[in-house]
């Protein structure tokens, strides 16, 4: 758009040439007529220039709008996501520590199972043995009385 500056130079210039031409009033209304088209046409340009840049800028908010909700959006699916790995990692490790704790009770209950084993089996042999003394001892005496 002219600026006043330039407008002012052209009011000025079509002056000095109405006075040059000494031309008649109806040139001077002409001149005038036109220049307050240009104006018009200058302030309409303006004005659809102007609503063009409001547009824009509504439309690059707009789009700043998606773009903020588009960011949080995947935001908050990253949090989820980390989230959802956090309690699958705590649900493994509980689901570990259980596996390792149900074992070490397996462990103990078999070395007890073991252990009464092997002491049932010393009970057995002291009693065998026990058995086998007495009845060689029996045996000596029925031999010691069949000899007398």
């Amino acid at each position: 758009m002219p600026s006043q500056d330039e407008w002012r130079k052209k009011e000025e210039e079509a002056r000095s040439r109405r006075l040059q031409s000494k031309g008649t009033d109806a040139d001077y209304w002409r001149e005038q007529e036109e220049i307050a088209r240009q104006r018009k046409e200058a302030l309409s340009q303006h004005d659809s220039l102007l609503k063009q840049k409001q547009s824009h800028e509504g439309q690059a908010r707009e789009a700043e709008k998606i773009r903020t909700v588009e960011y949080e959006r995947r935001l908050a699916e990253e949090r989820r996501r980390v989230e959802e790995t956090r309690k699958q990692e705590e649900a493994r490790r509980k689901a570990d520590e259980k596996r390792q704790e149900e074992a070490r009770r397996n462990e103990e209950r078999r070395k007890e199972q073991e252990e009464q084993r092997r002491r049932q089996e010393e009970r057995r042999q002291e009693e065998n043995r026990r058995r086998q003394e007495e009845q060689r001892r029996r045996q000596e005496e029925e031999e010691e009385r069949r000899r007398r």
